[in-house]
């Protein structure tokens, strides 16, 4: 789309670059494009290897993802989501 259709759409929320960490830009697209009132982001966990990502490289079977460590679950982004709750989990 072009910025000027952008704006006629979302006004000032969406722009067509955006520079900022990509769960902020995709809380964004989804909140205004998607029309998902509800988002979940990532609390302050950030990786011990280079200490800006906000996910772990993980597995889940034979599917490679991300697990999103948040201040009350985990989320892990590849197919299949899985959304665990830290009530839910029983041991490590």
């Amino acid at each position: 789309m072009s910025q000027d259709e952008i704006s006629k759409k979302y006004g000032t929320n969406i722009e067509s670059e955006m520079n900022d960490n990509t769960y902020i830009i995709m809380a964004k697209l989804f909140k205004f494009v998607g029309e998902i009132d509800k988002i979940i982001v990532p609390g302050d966990f950030k990786s011990a290897i280079d200490g800006k990502s906000s996910s772990i490289n993980c597995s889940v079977k034979v599917s490679d993802g991300f697990l999103f460590p948040m201040k009350s679950s985990l989320i892990f982004i590849q197919k299949p989501i899985i959304y665990i709750k830290h009530k839910e989990i029983n041991y490590v």
